[in-house]
C-alpha cells in the first residue's frame, strides 16, 4: 500500500544529520555567549502611550510629554520625532532625550503650522543609538503666533579674528533674545544667546565675512539649546561685517600678526575735558615699534562723534584730551605699527580692538581746599565744609557743594567755577563752634564777615586755616501762657542780633526743656520760639549776649503765647 504524504518521512544520510545537530549545538552556543550590551540594545518595549504635544504660547515652540512603555529597566532614553507630514518617515526634525519629556524647537520651525509628533525608545540619548520599542502613536499640534515683533537697530561692531560685537534696540518686555550669524564662505548658521541688547559673539573665523541677525528667545530653565523657542521672527534689519585676519600686511610689504587686544584698560583719572588711561599690551609687543591708538565716541558702537588720539601713544599709559564737559564715552584700544611711505606717516593695526569701557569727563569744575584748627581729631572729624553761592548783595543763597573735614582739619571741595562763601558747620553733639572761612584766619560767626572764595576751571584754590572751639550755652523751658503747663517740640533757635543769621537750635522735650550749644561766645543774639503745632505763636526775646566759651547761661521760664 502506498504511503500518504502526512506520515511519510524521507531518510536522509547520517552525516548530513550529524552536521546538522553540530551547527545547532554551535548555534545555541552562540546565543549563550550574546554580550549583556548587545541583549540591553535587542531588549524591545512597546509603545510610549499618552503623548501629548501642546504649543508654547507665542512662540514656534513645542512641549511633549509622554508615558513610558511597560517593561523592567524603563528606556535608557527616547528619539522624539516630529515634522509636517502625517508619515513618521518622512518626519523633519529628531531630538534625544532622557526622562519623559522634552521641548521641541529648530531654526527651521514655522508659526501656526501643523506637526506631528511621534515617540519611540531608544538606547541612549544620542543620534548613534538604535531603537529598543515601538514608535508611538502620533500626536498633533498646531504652533502658536509670535508674541513680539523682531529686534531693530542690529549693529556688527568691533571685531576681532574670532569674535564680534553685536548690538541691537531691545524689544519692550522680550525675555531673551538669540544672535544669528551666516558665514558667507561655508553658507551655514551659527548662534548665540544675548541679553540686553549687546552681546559678544564667539567662535567665529578669521578673515570671513558674516551677517548678523536677532530674533527674541524664550527663556526656559534647563533649556539651552539654541536658537531654542523664538517668539519673534528674525529681525530683517542686520548687519555685515568681517572678522580681522591673523595677519597684516604693512604699507612697507612687510608682515606682521595680528595680535590679541591690550588687556586691562581703564582710566586712572580725568578732569573737564580729558581722561588718563593705563593698559597692558599684548603678547608680541615690541616697544621699539609698536604704539597704541585710543578710539572714543558717545555710543557703544563708535557711529557718533567718533575720534582717535591723532597721535599713537607709546608705552602703557597715556591721556585722551578735546573732550566734551560732563560727557560720557566708550573707550577702546588696540596697538599700531607706523610706516613712513613717500614722508607719510602710515598708520596700520596690528592688533584687535578691545572691548568698550565708560568713562566720564568731569563736569566744568575746580577745587578748593582750606583747613580748621583747634581741636582734636575725633571733634575736626564732626565738621562739614559747606560751600554757599553768593548772592549779588554779597549773602549767601543755595547749598552748591559739601566736603567732610578730615580728622587733620583739612577739607576739598570740588565746585563750578565762581565765586563762593564756604561754612564750616559742627555737626557732632558736642559743644562747639560754627564758623566761616576767612583767608587772614580770623574768626567769623556771621557770612557778613567772611571772605569771598574765587573757583576756577581745573584749578585748585587754597583758601586759609580757621580756628574752631568750645562754644558759649543757653538753657531753659517753654509753658504755655493759657495752661502754665510745660510745651514739647518746640523749635528754640539763636540767631545773630546783627543779621538774623541762625548760630544755634534745639528742640524742647517732654518736660519743656532746651539746651542751645556751640553758640558764638559773647556774642548779641535774639532767641526765637516757634511751636511746631501751630496752636502757640512765635516769640523773640530781646536780644542778649551769650556767655565767654564754655560759659552756661539759663533763661529759666519763657512764657509763648497761645
Amino acid at each position: 500500500m502506498p504511503l500518504t504524504t502526512s506520515n511519510t518521512m524521507k531518510s536522509r544520510p547520517r552525516g548530513l544529520r550529524h552536521l546538522s545537530g553540530l551547527l545547532a549545538a554551535i548555534a545555541l552556543l552562540a546565543g549563550l555567549l550574546v554580550p549583556v550590551s548587545a541583549a540591553r540594545a535587542e531588549l524591545t518595549y512597546g509603545k510610549p502611550t499618552s503623548v501629548s504635544a501642546v504649543k508654547i504660547s507665542g512662540s514656534n515652540g513645542i512641549k511633549v510629554t509622554w508615558k513610558a512603555p511597560s517593561g523592567t529597566p524603563a528606556p535608557a532614553a527616547y528619539k522624539v520625532s516630529w515634522g509636517t507630514s502625517s508619515k513618521a518617515t518622512s518626519a523633519s526634525f529628531n531630538t534625544y532625550v532622557t526622562g519623559t519629556s522634552a521641548t521641541l524647537s529648530s531654526a527651521s520651525m514655522l508659526t501656526k503650522t501643523a506637526y506631528y509628533v511621534w515617540v519611540t525608545p531608544w538606547s541612549e540619548a544620542k543620534s548613534s543609538g538604535t531603537a529598543t520599542g515601538a514608535i508611538s502613536s502620533a500626536d498633533k499640534v498646531t504652533t502658536s503666533g509670535y508674541a513680539y515683533k523682531a529686534p531693530l537697530e542690529i549693529h556688527a561692531v568691533n571685531p576681532t579674528k574670532t569674535s564680534m560685537e553685536i548690538t541691537w534696540r531691545t524689544v519692550t518686555g522680550s525675555p531673551g533674545y538669540v544672535l544669528r550669524a551666516y558665514n558667507y564662505t561655508t553658507g551655514k548658521y551659527s548662534y548665540q544667546i544675548g541679553y540686553d541688547g549687546s552681546a559678544i559673539f564667539t567662535g567665529l573665523t578669521p578673515n570671513t565675512k558674516y551677517k548678523f541677525t536677532v530674533a527674541n528667545r524664550l527663556l526656559i530653565s534647563g533649556y539651552d539649546t539654541v536658537p531654542g523657542v523664538r517668539v519673534s521672527g528674525w529681525s530683517s534689519a542686520s548687519s555685515t561685517k568681517s572678522t580681522n585676519p591673523t595677519t597684516v600686511t604693512l604699507p612697507d610689504a612687510t608682515t606682521s600678526p595680528m595680535r590679541d587686544v591690550p588687556t586691562d584698560l581703564a582710566m586712572t583719572d580725568r578732569d573737564s575735558s580729558s581722561v588718563s588711561l593705563s593698559w597692558t599690551p599684548p603678547a608680541g609687543y615690541d616697544p621699539a615699534t609698536d604704539k597704541f591708538r585710543v578710539y572714543w565716541a558717545e555710543d557703544q558702537e563708535m557711529t557718533d562723534n567718533d575720534g582717535y588720539t591723532k597721535t599713537s601713544l607709546t608705552g602703557t599709559s597715556g591721556k585722551v584730551t578735546g573732550l566734551e564737559s560732563n560727557t560720557n564715552y566708550y573707550v577702546r584700544i588696540r596697538m599700531v605699527r607706523e610706516t613712513i611711505v613717500n614722508g607719510v606717516t602710515v598708520v596700520t593695526a596690528i592688533s584687535d580692538r578691545t572691548q568698550a569701557i565708560m568713562v566720564k569727563t568731569r563736569s566744568p569744575k575746580g577745587f578748593l581746599t582750606g583747613a580748621i584748627t583747634g581741636l582734636g581729631s575725633s571733634d575736626l572729624n564732626d565738621y562739614v565744609a559747606t560751600a554757599y553761592g553768593r548772592s549779588s548783595t554779597g549773602v549767601p543763597n543755595d547749598v552748591k557743594g559739601t566736603a567732610n573735614v578730615s580728622g587733620s582739619g583739612t577739607f576739598k571741595l570740588e565746585l563750578r567755577p565762581g565765586t563762593y562763601l564756604i561754612q564750616l558747620a559742627y555737626v557732632g553733639t558736642g559743644n562747639f563752634t560754627t564758623v566761616w572761612l576767612t583767608n587772614d584766619g580770623s574768626t567769623a560767626y556771621s557770612s557778613a564777615d567772611a571772605d569771598a572764595e574765587t573757583v576756577t576751571l581745573d584749578a585748585t584754590t587754597a583758601a586759609g586755616t580757621v580756628p574752631v572751639g568750645t562754644g558759649a550755652t543757653i538753657t531753659g523751658t517753654v509753658t504755655s501762657s493759657a495752661t502754665g503747663n510745660p510745651i514739647r517740640d518746640v523749635n528754640v533757635s539763636a540767631r545773630l542780633s546783627s543779621n538774623k543769621e541762625v548760630v544755634g537750635q534745639a528742640s524742647t522735650n517732654s518736660t519743656g526743656t532746651y539746651t542751645l550749644k556751640g553758640l558764638p561766645p559773647s556774642t548779641s543774639v535774639i532767641v526765637r520760639f516757634n511751636s511746631s503745632t501751630g496752636v502757640h505763636r512765635t516769640k523773640d526775646l530781646s536780644a542778649l549776649t551769650t556767655p565767654a566759651a564754655n560759659g552756661s547761661r539759663d533763661l529759666d521760664t519763657t512764657m509763648v503765647p497761645a
